[in-house]
């Protein structure tokens, strides 16, 4: 969305009012949009977009699967997630999926028992 600003427009930004003055020229302003907890930043219209969404997956009482490339910030959009949810003050455990055993992540996600396999000598309650 492009906005249009001309010398004397006022406007709020939380509680402060702003004032643009001219100085005789046309300047174009660069504008970041941030998560509610001012956490994460990002210009994009698709980051808007996932800002726009973190409030209402916090809510939810499901699983949320985020997906992407490694370094594109799942870790912190989840992490987001889970501050704002009803579930912020229990444990937020983030499990790297790749690094476990493919043979073994289920009991490791969803825990076992002891002897439920060779091997399972101790039981786990999973993350």
């Amino acid at each position: 969305m492009d906005v249009y600003l001309h010398p004397g427009a006022q406007f709020l930004v939380d509680e402060t009012l702003v004032s643009l003055q001219s100085k005789g020229q046309q300047q174009e302003l660069e504008l970041h949009y941030y998560d509610d907890t001012r956490q994460m930043v990002g210009k994009s219209e698709a980051m808007r977009r996932v800002f726009g969404r973190l409030p209402k997956l916090a809510i939810k009482d499901s699983p949320n699967l985020l997906t992407g490339e490694t370094g594109t910030g799942k870790s912190s959009l989840a992490r987001i997630v889970h501050e704002q949810s009803p579930r912020k003050d229990r444990p937020f455990v983030v499990v790297n999926c790749g690094a476990l055993s493919p043979t073994l992540i289920e009991s490791q996600l969803f825990g076992h028992e002891k002897g439920a396999f060779t091997g399972a000598e101790e039981p786990h309650r999973g993350f």
